[in-house]
Formats: structure tokens, sequence, C-alpha cells
């Protein structure tokens, strides 16, 4: 997956809920940059995930699972609890940095 440019992957409602990508084992990154936009929930335990610039107007709203996540530059990541329990089990946000004034 590869979304950049003010490119957008999303449903008509924007609710993460309406969207879910189970990637396969060859699917082994993943980039959200250039005000790139994501509503949805990703299950891709093989990839590297990588957001960077996504600005004011982009960036990943719902769940999502890889084998690495980094963030760089303008990233946002928003996460929906309501999709908890959505990839196979009860998963628990245990501990998170909110950075903000960059």
């Amino acid at each position: 997956i590869d979304v950049g440019g003010n490119g957008a992957i999303n449903n008509q409602s924007q609710h993460p809920s309406q969207l879910v990508i189970w990637g396969l084992p060859s699917m082994t990154s993943m980039k959200l940059y250039g005000n790139g936009a994501f509503w949805g929930a990703v299950y891709a335990p093989e990839a590297a995930v990588e957001f960077k610039g996504s600005g004011n107007t982009g960036g990943f709203y719902g769940a999502l699972m890889g084998y690495s996540i980094k963030l760089t530059g303008t990233s946002t990541f928003s996460y929906d609890e309501s999709l908890k329990n959505l990839f196979g089990g009860t998963w628990t946000v245990t501990s998170w940095k909110e950075i903000t004034g960059y």
C-alpha cells in the first residue's frame, strides 16, 4: 500500500470499520506520505509501515497491526477504540506518547 500526493484510501462514510485490509505475507510495506489519508483498519504483520509528512489534511484513522511502524515529519495516527476486537482477539493500547506543538 502506497498512498501519497493528496491521495486517499477511504470509504464514503470515512468510518474506519467500513474498510478492513488483511495483508498477506507478501505485503511487506505500507507508506502514507504527502498529505495522503487512510480511513480503515490494516492487519499486516509482515509489513514495515512508514508515515511521513501527512500534514493537516492527511493521516491514518483506524487500527493498524504491522511488523514495524515509523512516524516522521507531520505524520498523524488516530486509533479508533471501537476496532479493538477486530483482529481476532482483544488488543489493548498499553501506552502511547502524544506529541504536540511540533
